[in-house]
């Protein structure tokens, strides 16, 4: 019966512990200007908010194709409660000149571990005068 018991609470541990690893769908939108050769755009990220652009390689190369001054990409992430992501975006031209980074975004990971269970719960009988 106890070895029983202990499976029991075993499963429901497995079961009930928290995600590690979420993933979440974000996305990033900025302004740029309008010239005749923009190419495209290139989204860097990392996990630290490091002064210099670019501080990291980038995650995304993705092509200008239309008229607008604005442009807008989804993005997963994948990570834990907690995690803070920095993103920066630079444009680039035809001829492969590339600017000087955006400003700075960042987004936190949603905290999605439960508080720790109550514990030493007991039972103690009243006894009426």
């Amino acid at each position: 019966m106890k070895k029983i018991l202990f499976i029991i609470i075993g499963l429901l541990l497995i079961l009930t512990s928290p995600a590690i690893g979420d993933t979440e769908s974000i996305q990033l939108q900025w302004m740029h200007g309008q010239e005749a050769d923009l190419a495209g755009f290139r989204v860097y990220m990392g996990s630290t908010n490091v002064a210099g652009c670019p501080a990291t390689t980038p995650v995304a190369d993705l092509e200008y194709t239309g008229d607008s001054n604005s442009f807008t990409t989804d993005y997963q992430l994948t990570g834990n409660s907690g995690d803070m992501f920095y993103f920066r975006v630079t444009a680039y031209d035809t001829s492969g000149n590339e600017s000087e980074c955006s400003n700075v975004a960042s987004y936190t990971m949603p905290d999605t571990i439960p508080p720790g269970a109550p514990y030493d719960l007991t039972i103690e009988v009243i006894v009426n005068p």
